[in-house]
């Protein structure tokens, strides 16, 4: 059974990485054309999108995405893109998007496919940094030692090293004795750790 046809609203809203720079994009496209200082239409690119929005009478719409197959193009207001986006910011916090982003990373590793692994190691990193800024999101940040994904647990652990190193050795110690790559990741990193070896991924 094939997978359900995605649409590209789905997709921005989804992925932080599209979602928050279109969010201000189309934003200021709207303003511009309000104050007169910008066209009617307007082309943004974003990462591997092509869009074309008309901003005129604050109705823009996304008409049209060179990539990628398999996402349907569907016409949709301003007001319904910008709630959209705003609505999923609002309602995932950074330590569940971080989770989310872990759970990525596992599917492309298991998929072999490195583009999508690389992709989200990458929202791992810039996500832990704005993380650990924040004394109440590291407190719900620790709770991901216990998630039900241990791919997840295996992330949040190793990040956690630095700033408590025998809580998160501990949540490692007990991902050493899975089968397959998750278990041997986790023997590398502590083998790492403690050898002084470990960047901060």
């Amino acid at each position: 059974m094939s997978a359900p046809m995605r649409t590209l609203l789905d997709l921005l809203v989804d992925e932080e990485s599209l979602g928050a720079p279109l969010l201000e994009l189309v934003r200021a496209a709207v303003d511009d054309a309000k104050r007169g200082a910008g066209p009617s239409r307007k082309r943004l690119e974003l990462n591997r999108f092509e869009i074309t929005i008309d901003v005129e009478l604050d109705e823009a719409v996304i008409e049209d995405v060179l990539e990628p197959p398999g996402v349907a193009v569907r016409r949709v207001s301003t007001r319904e893109l910008i709630a959209a986006l705003e609505r999923a910011r609002r309602d995932r916090s950074p330590v569940r998007r971080y989770a989310d982003a872990a759970r990525r990373h596992e599917q492309g590793t298991n998929d072999a496919d490195p583009r999508k692994a690389n992709r989200a190691a990458r929202e791992l990193t810039r996500l832990w940094k704005q993380i650990r800024r924040s004394d109440e999101q590291l407190a719900e940040f620790v709770e991901l030692l216990g998630h039900e994904a241990l791919s997840v647990r295996l992330w949040a652990a190793t990040h956690l090293l630095p700033i408590d190193p025998l809580r998160a050795e501990r949540a490692i110690e007990e991902l050493t004795r899975e089968p397959g790559i998750l278990g041997f990741g986790a023997r590398m990193t502590l083998q790492e750790w403690r050898a002084g070896r470990l960047r901060e991924p």
